[in-house]
């Protein structure tokens, strides 16, 4: 098992209309923005922006999943999160003109929609409440983050893997396969590699996930949270 794109041209009208913030704007906006946007390919672990790069561009993942790598002062980038088809980021710079903060890795091959200034003008001149809809986008990020935050604060290291691995899976239609290896699911959870591989192979021996090279595929996360559930449950 290998982490392949299973689709590498699903149509972008589809991915967007079905998830993430373009699909809860109004029609007419959703349209314009797919029709300015530009599709770019990324190749495997390929870089799309460093940390502290200048780029005012929003970007909307097609398929495939982006890491989102962070560092702090002086210790390395870690991988803080994956973004996978329908959602949208990097609208930061738009917002507030500075540097970007994160770097932004494709985990497989992948396709994104990409706005740039001349798009983002278009859509301005167009809608003169897109500025709005960033601000809509900024909410829902916000939101997310303090998602992530909430999980780094369960305490026991198993229960914490777990509830990253359901989060990198909702909204997406089983089975989901995650481009990651055990230390990057480690640094999204803030768990050492050998917690991961033993939380692995128990949800392996109960047929919940599985392991191979570059991914880690979960066949049905319903399945998986209410595992998780019961767990919990039990104490």
């Amino acid at each position: 098992m290998t982490a392949v794109l299973p689709n590498p041209d699903p149509d972008p009208a589809s991915v967007f209309n079905r998830r993430g913030w373009l699909s809860v704007l109004p029609p007419e906006v959703r349209a314009l923005v797919l029709r300015v946007g530009r599709i770019v390919r990324l190749e495997n672990r390929e870089t799309l922006t460093l940390e502290g790069d200048v780029d005012a561009r929003m970007y909307g993942v097609v398929a495939g999943f982006i890491g989102c790598h962070i560092s702090h002062r002086h210790n390395r980038p870690v991988l803080g999160t994956l973004l996978g088809p329908g959602e949208w980021f990097g609208e930061g710079p738009l917002v507030d003109a500075a540097r970007r903060h994160v770097t932004y890795c494709a985990m497989q091959p992948a396709r994104l929609l990409v706005l740039d200034a001349a798009g983002m003008a278009e859509l301005r001149r167009t809608f003169a409440d897109f500025d709005r809809c960033i601000a809509q986008l900024a909410v829902r990020q916000v939101r997310y983050l303090s998602e992530v935050a909430s999980e780094l604060l369960i305490e026991n290291v198993a229960d914490r893997i777990v509830a990253v691995l359901l989060r990198l899976c909702a909204g997406h239609p089983a089975p989901v396969m995650l481009p990651v290896v055990q230390v990057e699911l480690g640094e999204m959870s803030n768990a050492s590699r050998n917690s991961v591989s033993k939380v692995l192979q128990t949800l392996a021996q109960a047929g919940l996930v599985q392991r191979g090279y570059g991914g880690i595929e979960v066949p049905d996360p319903a399945a998986l949270a209410r595992w998780y559930d019961d767990r919990l449950m039990r104490g």
